[in-house]
């Protein structure tokens, strides 16, 4: 897929890659706008491979309609918190 994308990359030899990096402070993903800072909005996974479009699209509803339909309350920053 990348070559397809991007067509200098089929002079190159790669046997592993990983573009990613897993955030596990918990083990829950981290949701939803900064309590401290209006219009930052968080969406870190600790699976970005199986939660990666869910984030997204809670993400994408927070952002556009200022609403989702999942309670992701749990998942606030502020949890962390004393």
């Amino acid at each position: 897929m990348a070559q397809h994308v991007i067509p200098a990359l089929r002079k190159l030899h790669i046997i592993r890659s990983w573009a990613a990096m897993n955030v596990n402070i918990d083990g829950a993903p981290i949701l939803g706008e900064h309590p401290g800072i209006p219009g930052f909005f968080n969406a870190v996974a600790s699976n970005g491979y199986t939660l990666g479009p869910l984030v997204g699209c809670i993400t994408a509803d927070l952002i556009c309609r200022g609403e989702t339909d999942r309670d992701v309350r749990g998942f606030s920053i502020s949890r962390f918190r004393n």
